[in-house]
């Protein structure tokens, strides 16, 4: 209170700051990925290139089908900590990501016999817009992939088509 001034009858201003970020992840079959009882492996890349820090962010992996004997192992980029070096089966943690950072994780294991047309391991990362964190992702768009190799394309490795 002031002696020379009227309290303000004005409502209240409220101001949400949050952090910015550009989430994203990017899947590919390294590996196999067609035919059953094949070795495959595939490669995940998880990117935050700010502008801020990504606190939370939730990073699941999981192939279709499970892989057979399936294994995880995860390589710290820049400033960011992998959850554990390595583990088995699917993988659905959150992790820290700072600006300019990233997590890459190969994932391995065996087609099973049973094969969908399209065997695929499917990547999404999303970050925690609740309190504490206050993450906003600039792109969402690019917070999904998915890795596929089409049982379709075990046709073309037998070398035939080279002449």
């Amino acid at each position: 209170n002031s002696n020379s001034h009227a309290d303000s009858t004005a409502p209240t201003a409220t101001h949400e700051v949050v952090r910015l970020v550009d989430v994203a992840v990017d899947a590919t079959v390294t590996a196999g990925g067609t035919t059953a009882g094949e070795a495959t492996s595939y490669r995940v890349e998880l990117r935050n290139t700010g502008p801020d820090e990504a606190p939370g962010t939730r990073i699941e992996l999981a192939a279709l089908p499970a892989l057979v004997d399936q294994a995880w192992t995860c390589t710290a980029i820049g400033a960011a900590a992998c959850p554990a070096d390595n583990g088995i089966g699917d993988f659905d943690q959150l992790v820290d990501l700072p600006t300019a950072s990233g997590l890459d994780f190969t994932i391995s294991g065996t087609l099973p016999a049973s094969l969908p047309d399209t065997p695929e391991l499917g990547a999404t990362a999303s970050v925690d817009a609740a309190d504490p964190n206050f993450v906003r992702d600039n792109a969402p768009a690019n917070n999904t992939d998915v890795a596929s190799g089409s049982a379709s394309d075990a046709i073309f490795r037998s070398g035939f088509e080279t002449p």
